[in-house]
């Protein structure tokens, strides 16, 4: 999983660890703002990996490396609110019971309020 500032040299970098992660293997996604360079570097298909998969989630354009941070930052959460859910599903298709997967309860956070 790749997140790229919308800067050439930063995009640059990128495009550089992507193949060198297919050419390992790797399957590859991508949160950035629209860049075609970027584009063909993820949806290029590595020779002899017809398995391979990828996604390129395209962020709103801002046009700076500090605020795309925050466009990021939901599509993030939100990928792991997904992934949350589709655990849940899968858990409770096998029949697991308490198996504490749920995104809607808080993990270790402290259930006491100290008023000063």
């Amino acid at each position: 999983m790749f997140v790229c500032p919308p800067d050439v040299r930063d995009a640059r970098i990128t495009i550089s660890q992507i193949h060198t992660h297919k050419i390992r293997g790797a399957d590859i996604m991508l949160f950035a703002e629209k860049h075609p360079d970027l584009d063909l570097a993820v949806r290029g298909v590595p020779y002899g990996k017809n398995d391979y998969q990828s996604a390129y989630v395209e962020l709103p354009a801002s046009g700076d490396r500090f605020l795309f941070v925050f466009s990021a930052t939901v599509a993030l959460q939100y990928l792991a609110f997904r992934m949350s859910v589709l655990k849940m599903e899968y858990l409770d298709k096998l029949g697991v019971i308490d198996h504490g997967v749920h995104p809607d309860t808080p993990k270790n956070v402290s259930k006491s309020i100290t008023v000063d």
